[in-house]
């Protein structure tokens, strides 16, 4: 009896110690102490399922607080809205409930894709993987003479990209998104380390949905397309290269994604200009469907392509 009693008791310990709101780089994420209780919410010393003690598996864990029926997080990934589960602990408030997430969403983004102001939560047609399953890294590797579309069957989640105990910057600093300085799953020899806002935001500014008006801080907008290039590292180009031969097989004229500031990216050219990280509902037809993968929408901010047309206005 009295060992059934002590796992009740030890259940709804746990089940309290998650349902709090989690702040990056605060609560389960950094700010440890001596005697702190974080670690129950996602490690077991002796009865772990999951490797690295994990309850679980990662993304599982991860989507407990940060999914669509979690109470631990304001921000909702899954379906890439930001929420207002408990906004009492935010002192300043950092997003807009109601209002879709910076990054998209991985089963559905509020997006205004076609940008007629109507917004709406709209399933997504490209995301990363988060569930650990495996894809093919596009454009990781190095200039090749033959075909290579970048390294195939890599597994990813998650914890890829994201430090769940934050603090991971050099000398225990906080990074932007809790990102890792290195993406786990390919063979890195350099750390790109985004510095935190110091005053978070994690919904988009517009309340039409127009991800296509939102921009970052100079300092993440630079730093997101050198992070994002670690993986996808022949995507990384300056001025010039749409006219430059790289001598690459399959990434032969590229796009700049590394520009200086401009009217329309007043704090320089980024893969988030175009993009979103986690997942788009962009719509993709007709001649941007074939020239696609099989109507991918490519993690793309406007429908077909859009964002072309938005710079270019021809």
């Amino acid at each position: 009896m009295k060992k059934m009693l002590f796992t009740l008791v030890l259940v709804f310990t746990l089940t309290l110690l998650v349902t709090g709101t989690a702040l990056a780089d605060n609560g389960p994420h950094g700010g440890f102490t001596l005697t702190t209780d974080a670690c129950a919410s996602c490690h077991r010393t002796h009865t772990a399922t999951g490797p690295k003690l994990l309850t679980g598996a990662g993304y599982l864990i991860c989507t407990a607080c940060h999914g669509q029926t979690g109470t631990g997080a304001d921000t909702n990934v899954i379906d890439g809205v930001y929420t207002a589960r408990d906004l009492t602990t935010e002192s300043p408030v950092e997003g807009v409930p109601g209002r879709g997430l910076l990054a998209g969403g991985f089963g559905a983004a509020l997006m205004d894709t076609n940008l007629d102001t109507t917004v709406g939560s709209v399933t997504t047609t490209s995301s990363h993987i988060y569930t650990g399953t495996t894809g093919t890294v596009w454009s990781y590797g190095p200039i090749s003479a033959t075909v290579n579309n970048g390294q195939a069957s890599t597994a990813l989640s998650c914890m890829n990209c994201h430090d769940p105990h934050g603090k991971t910057g050099t000398g225990k600093t906080a990074t932007y998104r809790i990102l890792r300085g290195q993406p786990t799953g390919v063979t890195l020899t350099a750390s790109v380390e985004i510095p935190d806002q110091v005053a978070k935001t994690y919904s988009i500014a517009s309340n039409t949905g127009n991800y296509f008006t939102q921009t970052y801080a100079a300092a993440q907008s630079t730093g997101l397309t050198n992070w994002c290039s670690q993986c996808h590292t022949r995507n990384l180009t300056v001025t010039g290269s749409g006219s430059t031969n790289s001598g690459d097989a399959v990434f032969m004229y590229r796009h700049t994604t590394n520009a200086a500031a401009s009217v329309l990216a007043p704090n320089g050219l980024a893969c988030t200009s175009c993009h979103v990280a986690h997942g788009s509902s962009a719509a993709m037809t007709a001649l941007a469907n074939s020239a696609s993968l099989a109507g991918d929408s490519a993690l793309l901010r406007v429908d077909n392509r859009g964002v072309c047309q938005s710079c270019h206005n021809k």
